[in-house]
């Protein structure tokens, strides 16, 4: 079962059966060999044994003799007893193993167009299979079983000095009879024949090519990358210099037999599960050339339609070299843009007639055609190219560009038409119709931001990109460092004046984020999964991680680029500022409420936290710092709270709890618990009105399940955080979600050891952490109005009114108009209430007998506790139950002071309702899941034990049998039995 669920996760594309399966049992076969091994061994040496002195002990051998004869036996047969077993438990294992996959790979063909889930590129799986790093996991799992063989087979066998290792050797075989087979299809098809090749030869091609995939798909996953990667390079070679591409281009749809073998090589080699990659090659080795060598745009056309070069990356290429045609002089461009209609040319006109790829990818490309500048000699030719393409793009897509014909709406007008239409959205509903791109100019110029400084910023943001992508493809580069080419571009920034930290900063800032979130998809369409590309974003990430890494390690040395005069915090904090007013501003806007993505702006925010907790950066830098970014982190996410910013709440809450920053936050006490406690409260408040009315739909029931995870790694990590701040959290929490409040009351310092609460004759007020009063960080008075807090105060001290416990209940309860909540209390002020009487009934009482808990000598409180009992209605007196209750928490004087309030209210009511209330608050918190607070089950342990209470007596344990045999459950959990129980 665990196998299985791995394999199907790491592999995603159905056509990749036979390599899923191979993977699935090598896996298997490894871990039930040794499963059975460790388990096996030991019980088949007694069984072993047990049965040859029964054997013996019937030939009447001689009990000294006997066990001499079992010894031995039972040690020169364990081994091979314990090679049958495992090789049985291997077997089983791949049949099951195989069932399962058969049984997944049927579903998963089933919903073969469901589109994966955006990952970072770290861990993201290719849908071409998986990348080589991560096949060579299960390869080692073969070496791993062959190893053990050999230990077993032959544990005295050691390898001599000189022998070569056998895998080198034949991974180069099978690279030279791939070449070869490789050389047989390049003959047949020289000299050129054109289409009039005889029937034969194209036979023989076929049967080469078919021996050739069969041959590399039974390769193990590392040969299968090697000898993919061999054959690629001379099939791409001969393909881009096949001479009809350079003689015919208008014919390129008529190929020769050599040309159309080779591109198939290659579109085989790209479905390979290690195929990923090596599409990332073969484009880099397409597109990547000087700007003199160009290959032949019909070559590219049919590489691109073919997914053997990336058409995203096509769209880059195109859209930087118009880029640069603009500043170039029209002598030293022209034949770069048109290269770039031609290539155009033959990636849609094609596509439009036969294969589908995804045209909305060069949107970004056609748009940089359509702007083309006025003046330039060449814009009578580009317009023309663009008039020649546009009526061949599908209509969903040219919607994007008819922003002159449709424009964007008033805000208001468009939210009216939104409500009218309400009711029958349906999943072809069309949006506005402007692109992303000139809705981010629109943004950009609606922000004050002139179209000089646009343009430099855009073109210097254009050229960090390349330096930077130039520095990755460097096979020896540092992912971390600087190169000299990116440390020339940041000097420019700085000459510029675009770097002093100042309104130009921001405004730089903003400009590149802007463009960057542009760039990163296209529109949305019906129907159809957005895509989404990071070069840009990661590539500012990046300019914005180098400029706080100079600027931090600047101080120390002299060899690193000019320094931008900018303090540490300010890069990052301008940043994070710049990231939130493009936010708000696009999610405020009319066009962009309907398709608004919250991936680009969570991209940013990973990729800054993950430079913040570089290696290098934690070291040089000081943990002030450190925490003043990570405050304006935290300060961004409450500005974005869900509860203003809905269309961001899974991103949010990615944020909030990801591992670079809550731990981090958590880890600055006591500054960063404050700012951790604010988020948590605004998550809360966000789910406070779908959880209050348990109307939970699948969006709400997800972000329910990751409170509950955050919770649980709180409670596990950090649970002094949720000890401290436990009353402002459950205040925020609504009272029927008792499994999250129980979450938070279970937590206890990590430094005590608590008593077992089923322990028999437990002694509680016996215990030393009893007398303890515990942290609390959160204002309790703060839900008391003033003057219901000075009122109070003085009844405490004199305790001479009877008009305020007269007025209370009517000052507990909500104004008429704003009971908003679907209660008519405010639950606030009774939780604070009753808190906040009891600490200083607490506090009175140590200051008078220190190290004496007596309820008996303050009776105040329990005044005003059984008053509100009584005279409150069931459901105000449900409140101020469910409020003391939530003091229940582990040993100290606030836990031991409310379970005898609780007990005593009960053992003392004349009123039925009241202790069936007292049962209900204390049992709704016991029948829900783990974990449940300390004192809650000593409470309730000692209210159906002691004789006192009389418990199992009352009329309402005995209602239905229903009731009845919940409560016994209940009992029998706690370590107590009832009394129909102990008698049967």
């Amino acid at each position: 079962m665990t196998t299985s669920q791995i394999v199907c996760k790491d592999f995603t594309d159905p056509n990749h059966f036979q390599v899923m399966q191979k993977a699935a049992q090598l896996m298997v076969k490894n871990l039930a060999s040794s499963l059975a091994l460790v388990t096996c061994k030991e019980p088949l040496r007694v069984s072993i044994a047990s049965h040859l002195r029964v054997l013996l002990s019937k030939a009447s051998v001689d009990s000294q003799t006997a066990e001499t004869i079992v010894v031995q036996a039972t040690n020169d047969n364990l081994e091979l007893g314990c090679r049958i077993i495992e090789r049985a438990a291997a077997d089983k294992a791949v049949r099951d193993v195989d069932t399962a996959l058969t049984e997944a790979h049927r579903r998963r063909l089933e919903r073969v167009d469901e589109c994966p889930l955006q990952l970072p590129e770290a861990l993201i799986l290719s849908k071409h299979g998986m990348r080589m790093d991560q096949l060579r996991i299960y390869d080692d799992f073969a070496k791993l079983s062959n190893n053990n063989a050999a230990r077993t087979q032959a544990p005295m066998a050691t390898p001599t000095a000189n022998a070569p290792s056998p895998v080198p050797s034949a991974m180069q075989q099978n690279i030279e009879k791939c070449m070869a087979v490789l050389e047989k299809i390049y003959a047949l098809t020289q000299p050129q024949r054109g289409l009039t090749q005889a029937q034969p030869v194209q036979h023989m091609l076929l049967q080469l090519i078919t021996h050739l995939r069969s041959f590399v798909l039974a390769l193990p996953p590392r040969e299968m990358e090697s000898v993919a990667s061999a054959l690629s390079k001379p099939a791409l070679h001969r393909f881009l210099t096949n001479p009809i591409f350079v003689s015919r281009p208008e014919d390129a749809a008529t190929l020769t037999l050599g040309c159309e073998a080779h591109l198939a090589i290659l579109e085989f080699l790209c479905q390979l599960p290690v195929g990923g990659l090596l599409q990332k090659e073969l484009t880099t080795q397409t597109l990547a050339d000087p700007k003199d060598v160009r290959h032949p745009p019909a070559a590219i056309g049919l590489l691109v339609r073919r997914n053997v070069v990336n058409i995203s990356d096509t769209n880059v290429v195109i859209c930087k070299t118009l880029a640069e045609c603009r500043q170039a002089a029209p002598a030293q461009s022209t034949a770069d843009i048109k290269w770039c209609i031609h290539v155009l040319r033959y990636i849609i006109i094609p596509a439009t007639q036969s294969t589908k790829i995804p045209l909305r990818e060069l949107c970004p490309a056609l748009d940089a055609l359509r702007s083309f500048p006025q003046n330039h000699p060449l814009c009578e030719q580009v317009m023309q190219a663009w008039n020649e393409l546009m009526p061949l793009i599908p209509a969903s897509t040219t919607s994007a560009f008819d922003s002159e014909q449709n424009p964007v709406q008033p805000q208001q007008q468009q939210l009216q038409q939104q409500q009218q239409q309400q009711s029958a959205l349906e999943p072809n509903l069309q949006t506005p119709t402007t692109s992303l791109v000139d809705l981010q100019s629109q943004q950009s110029v609606a922000l004050g931001d002139s179209p000089a400084l646009r343009e430099k910023s855009i073109h210097l943001l254009d050229e960090w990109i390349r330096a930077l992508n130039q520095h990755q493809q460097q096979s020896n580069a540092n992912p971390g460092s600087v190169s000299p080419a990116c440390a020339n571009v940041l000097h420019r920034m700085h000459q510029e004046g675009l770097l002093k930290g100042d309104d130009v900063t921001d405004r730089f800032f903003r400009i590149c984020i802007i463009h960057s979130i542009s760039l990163s998809k296209t529109k949305h369409t019906p129907g159809q999964a957005d895509s989404i590309s990071y070069l840009y974003i990661d590539g500012f990430s990046r300019l914005v991680g180098a400029l706080f890494k100079i600027t931090a390690s600047s101080s120390s040395n002299s060899n690193t680029p000019p320094v931008p005069p900018m303090t540490k915090a300010a890069v990052m904090t301008k940043a994070l500022s710049m990231l939130c007013v493009v936010l708000i501003n696009d999610s405020e806007t009319t066009a962009a409420k309907l398709r608004f993505d919250q991936r680009p702006y969570y991209r940013f925010v990973v990729n800054w936290l993950t430079d913040l907790n570089a290696p290098q950066i934690l070291q040089d830098t000081s943990s002030t710092l450190l925490f003043t970014v990570l405050t304006a982190v935290a300060n961004l996410l409450h500005s974005l709270q869900p509860s203003n910013f809905a269309s961001f709440a899974f991103a949010w809450m990615e944020l909030m709890s990801h591992r670079l920053f809550m731990p981090r936050l958590l880890g600055v006490k006591p500054q960063g618990w404050p700012l951790f406690h604010k988020l948590l409260v605004d998550l809360f408040k966000f789910l406070e009105p779908c959880l209050r009315t348990a109307l939970l739909n699948d969006t709400v029931r997800l972000l329910y399940k990751g409170c509950l995870r955050i919770l649980l790694v709180l409670l596990h990590d950090f649970p002094e955080f949720l000890c401290e701040y436990h009353f402002s959290l459950c205040d925020a929490i609504p009272p029927s979600c008792v499994q999250l409040r129980n979450l938070i009351l279970s937590a206890f310092p990590r430094n005590m050891r608590l008593p077992d609460p089923f322990t028999p004759n437990l002694k509680v007020d016996l215990l030393p952490e009893i007398f303890e009063s515990p942290r609390i960080m959160s204002v309790v008075h703060q839900g008391i109005n003033k003057d219901l807090k000075d009122e109070l105060d003085n009844w405490i001290k004199s305790h001479s009114s009877t008009q305020f416990l007269a007025t209370l209940p009517q000052r507990l309860m909500l104004p008429a108009d704003s009971r908003l909540t679907g209660t008519r209390y405010n639950v606030p002020t009774i939780n604070a209430l009753v808190l906040y009487v009891g600490m200083q009934a607490i506090e009175i009482m140590q200051r008078q007998k220190p190290g004496v808990l007596s309820p008996f000598t303050q009776t105040f409180a329990v005044e005003l506790y059984q008053f509100l009992v009584t005279e409150l209605d069931p459901e105000g007196r449900y409140y101020v139950l469910n409020a003391m209750a939530n003091q229940l928490r582990y040993p100290n004087n606030h836990t031991h002071y409310f379970s005898w309030i609780l007990l005593y209210i009960f053992a003392e009511s004349n009123q039925e309702i009241v202790k069936e209330q007292i049962t209900r608050v204390l049992l709704e918190r016991l029948i829900v899941h783990r974990p449940h607070p300390w004192g809650l089950l000593i409470t309730f342990i000692e209210l159906i034990k002691n004789p006192r209470y009389d418990f199992w007596n009352h009329s309402f344990t005995q209602c239905a049998p229903e009731i009845k045999k919940l409560f016994e459950s209940v009992a029998a959990t706690c370590g107590s039995n009832s009394p129909s129980a102990e008698t049967s």
